[in-house]
């Protein structure tokens, strides 16, 4: 009797591990909107988010493969999309993710042009200045394309033709240490490409 309870509490031991190894190696699963998920993978270049629609038992159901679709257009360059107003930017406070109200129009009018062209995907990209850790500007860097992404969601685009990427400090725009610099680098980006 005693050495089948041990032996009970060593296999159960053994799964609870290997199923922390395996949830250490897929990366970290983070709030997105109600019914939907945020899969967080770190990539050569950033961290690339994938948002999955939640099925019954709230693991993310997988969104169709597109790896061969090329989303490195700026929204602004497709050919009627200055008609709509379009923003291929918008840009935050120091150590922030809120969209500040100067950027609502543009993003509104990102949306109108997503919905109004559903043959196109769009990548939302997250930077942030150069002060703070890598680690914190990665995850700092994800929050802003997230909150645009939220922002475009709840203004009809479908949540499945969004993807995130956040490069953190990795690509400035701006290669100066002060905050003339840093408030262009504090930024989310939008480009484009067709499914």
């Amino acid at each position: 009797m005693l050495t089948s309870r041990r032996s009970i509490t060593v296999v159960l031991a053994a799964c609870f591990l290997l199923s922390m190894a395996g949830c250490a190696r897929t990366g970290k699963k983070d709030a997105g909107p109600p019914g939907y998920s945020i899969h967080v993978e770190k990539s050569a270049g950033g961290l690339t988010t994938t948002p999955g629609i939640e099925d019954i038992t709230g693991g993310p159901t997988p969104l169709p493969n597109r790896t061969n679709v090329d989303i490195n257009t700026p929204i602004s360059q497709m050919p009627d999309a200055r008609e709509y107003g379009v923003v291929d930017r918008i840009f935050f406070d120091y150590d922030k993710s809120d969209v500040k109200s100067e950027w609502i129009e543009g993003l509104n009018n990102n949306a109108r042009w997503m919905k109004d062209h559903p043959e196109f995907l769009m990548m939302i990209e997250g930077h942030c200045d150069e002060r703070g850790t890598n680690e914190y500007n990665m995850a700092l860097g994800e929050r802003r394309a997230m909150t645009a992404r939220n922002f475009l969601t709840e203004k009809g685009v479908e949540p499945g033709r969004l993807q995130l990427k956040s490069w953190g400090e990795e690509k400035p725009i701006a290669f100066g240490h002060d905050e003339a610099s840093w408030s262009q680098n504090r930024r989310a980006e939008f480009m484009v490409g067709k499914q």
